[in-house]
């Protein structure tokens, strides 16, 4: 961290921050190494960040008078420097290049943490821009300009430089003249602001951006409406509150949907329709259509949440915006449209309360046909409405006793409701579609296209009416499964990701507990590693480098792009299934847990697959870098075509691929454990990323890489060190395999159930696996 002071009366201003996403605690430590430069390191050793830096090693480090943080060789060469990696601000000197960007810290006392606001450089010019997970860079603010590869901005007093590599200017901006330290900040609020140190403090000096106040995107928050600066809720026609303020002490922190969307039940979604509203920029989707159709196009897919509906002056030409996020709008006093502008109205997507078929159609509802029975929409009287209810009331008592008696006259008693999952699942914030199960019965042609089967039950084949195919996983012994049918349906039911098995619903009725997927056409990866998979050809060398990256690329989206972070604990080849085109998803998180960003390392109890566990879960503590390992493992056996621990053909001899991969790095034969269906030509890129599976593999934890690290070297933006590679890995015997988890010792400090579901889950390693 960087801070910039001109005299001890001025607070000092963060100008920047190594590791923004991984704050550190109390007892952590900065280290200059010859082997990784700069490091931070938290109180229990693990590594926060380190400086990504050449071969060379560094020997020095200087802060200069400008806030630059450099690292020098022994020529007193700079290798590395803070001003090539810029957070939220730019100081005199520092040069911003096409490619880079400044993001904006969250809050004003939390610096560490990026937000959604960033500014950069591209082809087009300077770009301010709000994204997040679902949404893609969607441009807020642009100052045009034809720029190269080689262009850059660059801060000097007095003025903003767009210049070339080779000196050439394209454009200067005057500032303000500092007679002391300035510097540049994308604020929090997304305004690009000129700092100056006073004596009597820090000083704005100008605003580069002259938006209205209402036009920066999150100036009030997820559906917040902005007036003149202040802030409100979205209201609707029918009264209804469909929003929950985010903090009541701060109306800026915008709102959220008090029954969150559900992605496909449209048909208990509608629209509150918002006039007089503007969005910070209209971004056409759809041209020269009607309004039904936007809202149609709209409902029909899971991730738009509003629709932004534009009419041209001359009512001529009309477009449509469907976001994937709503965030702030603006509100338009005395209506939009007016002298020759373009009139928009909003349409927000909310979902529907049970009762709402007893209220009478919205202003938006009634534009449509109606759907509406008309005893309803015409009762009036109380007393006739209490005696519907009483009529409705006595018909469902007689409907259950009937079907009661029925079901005794059978002799067929189904279990009672399993009250524990059913009130758990409702405590869910986020849940995908709730499916019946006579309505899965119905789309799986009463489960008569089995896929395969496990300890954990079966998998069947269905089709849902808008024709997608899905994978539905009926589960067996639901007493022993239900934390893990819980845990699946709340880790995954509400995050999307392409290299992550999408959950589109479940059932939790009666005795029966089923999960309904999207269908993966090529079944799991170990059926094409280990040839299981009738018909399947060998990998071919950029297929199994596609499918690790893919499994890198979703284990990196759980571990640091989610809000909790999602630790897996059982990554091996079964629970990687493959699509259409080979591309690999991560399933099963039944055995997975949620953990605070701000918890390094749980104690919990042991869960996974024998083979796939890492060292440390002998001593309790554990983080993310148990998946790290199990990935290490799994690339091992993506590249040597066979299982990391089993028997050879006579049942005699116990093969153990890391005991192989320690004496073949010794000998520096590492190509001849490729598999052998492996194109020669490939060996040595083979080769390499058996180094990769090795790094992932150090017993000690905090050796391993974290997943950003492991995709950088994957994609060849850096490389991994000899250096950084200790094949002791600590292997473990054969005998030792074949111990139960008590036999280890190694179920800690948990209670009767957690126990019982840590042992379950180590005897029947597929109990929640993804369909296959």
């Amino acid at each position: 961290m960087n801070k910039v002071t001109i005299n001890e009366n001025v607070e000092p201003q963060v100008v920047w921050s190594a590791n923004r996403d991984r704050p550190v605690g109390i007892n952590s430590t900065l280290e200059l190494t010859h082997e990784d430069g700069l490091v931070v390191k938290d109180a229990d050793g693990s590594v926060a960040w380190l400086a990504e830096i050449p071969i060379t090693s560094a020997v020095a480090m200087n802060l200069t008078d400008g806030g630059n943080l450099k690292l020098l060789d022994r020529d007193n060469v700079t290798i590395w420097q803070s001003f090539d990696h810029p957070s939220d601000t730019l100081l005199p000197g520092q040069i911003l290049r096409v490619g880079q960007k400044l993001t904006q810290s969250i809050s004003s006392a939390n610096w560490t943490n990026r937000g959604m606001l960033s500014l950069s450089l591209n082809a087009k010019g300077l770009l301010a821009s709000v994204e997040s997970d679902s949404t893609p860079p969607l441009v807020y603010y642009q100052v045009k300009l034809p720029l190269s590869s080689r262009s850059n901005l660059k801060l000097v007093n007095g003025s903003l430089d767009f210049s070339e590599d080779s000196g050439t200017k394209l454009q200067v901006r005057k500032l303000p003249y500092a007679w002391s330290t300035q510097f540049l900040k994308l604020d929090r609020d997304g305004h690009l602001r000129l700092y100056e140190f006073q004596l009597k403090g820090v000083v704005e000096k100008a605003d580069l951006f002259p938006l209205d106040v209402c036009q920066y995107p999150t100036i009030c928050g997820y559906y917040g409406l902005c007036s003149n600066g202040s802030c409100s809720s979205i209201t609707s026609s029918d009264n209804k509150k469909y929003f929950k303020r985010r903090d009541r002490n701060h109306p800026n922190q915008g709102f959220y949907l008090k029954k969150p969307l559900i992605c496909g039940d449209s048909k208990n979604q509608t629209y509150l329709e918002i006039a007089n509203v503007e969005y910070f920029k209209f971004f056409v989707h759809l041209t020269d259509v009607d309004v039904e159709i936007c809202k149609d196009t709209c409902m029909k897919n899971c991730s738009c949440k509003a629709v932004f509906f534009r009419v041209s002056p001359d009512n001529n030409r009309s477009s449509c915006f469907l976001p994937s996020e709503v965030f702030s709008l603006i509100n338009v006093t005395g209506g939009n449209g007016s002298a020759g502008l373009a009139y928009t109205i909003a349409y927000i997507k909310v979902q529907k309360d049970v009762l709402d078929f007893l209220s009478p159609p919205t202003s938006v509802e009634a534009a449509g046909p109606k759907k509406y029975l008309g005893i309803f929409t015409k009762v009036k009287n109380a007393h006739i409405l209490l005696a519907f209810f009483f009529v409705a009331a006595t018909i469902t008592t007689l409907l259950v006793v009937g079907s009661v008696l029925k079901k005794k006259k059978k002799k067929k008693i189904k279990p009672a409701k399993d009250l524990y999952v059913e009130e758990n699942v409702e405590q869910i914030p986020v849940l995908p579609t709730r499916f019946t199960y006579a309505e899965l019965e119905e789309i799986t042609e009463k489960f008569s296209k089995k896929l395969g089967e496990g300890g954990f039950g079966s998998v069947y084949e269905g089709v849902l009416p808008n024709k997608m195919k899905v994978a539905v996983k009926c589960i067996d012994g639901f007493e022993r499964t239900k934390k893990s049918f819980l845990t699946e349906v709340k880790t995954i039911g509400s995050i999307h990701h392409a290299n992550i098995l999408r959950l589109l619903g479940f059932c939790a009725e009666n005795s029966y507990r089923m999960l309904v997927y999207e269908y993966m056409s090529n079944s799991s990866l170990d059926k094409w590693i280990f040839n299981k998979f009738e018909g399947c050809t060998p990998l071919k060398w950029e297929q199994r480098r596609k499918i690790v990256l893919d499994v890198a690329k979703g284990l990196h989206y759980l571990h640091e792009e989610c809000t909790l972070k999602i630790v897996h604990f059982d990554i091996k080849p079964q629970n990687i299934l493959l699509d259409d085109n080979l591309r690999a998803k991560v399933s099963d998180f039944g055995m997975s847990k949620l953990i605070n960003r701000d918890e390094s390392r749980i104690l919990t109890v042991m869960r996974g697959t024998r083979g796939y566990l890492a060292p440390e879960w002998l001593n309790g503590l554990i983080s993310e870098k148990v998946d790290v390992y199990s990935f290490g493992v799994v690339i091992l056996e993506i590249l040597c075509g066979r299982k990391a621990f089993s028997h050879s053909n006579n049942g005699d001899a116990y093969t153990n691929l890391l005991d192989l991969l320690k004496t073949k790095s010794k000998e520096g034969l590492l190509s001849d454990m490729i598999d052998e269906t492996i194109e020669e030509a490939d060996n040595a890129s083979a080769a390499h990323m058996l180094k990769v599976a090795a790094w992932c593999l150090q017993v000690d934890y905090s050796k391993r890489p974290s997943m950003p690290m492991v995709i950088k070297v994957l994609e060849g933006a850096t490389d991994v060190r000899e250096d950084d590679i200790d094949y002791d890995f600590g292997i473990p015997s054969s005998s030792s395999l074949s111990k139960s988890p008590h036999e280890l010792g190694i179920i800690l400090n948990a209670n009767a159930e957690e126990s019982a579901a840590a042992t379950a889950s180590l005897l029947l390693p597929s109990v929640l696996s993804g369909p296959r």
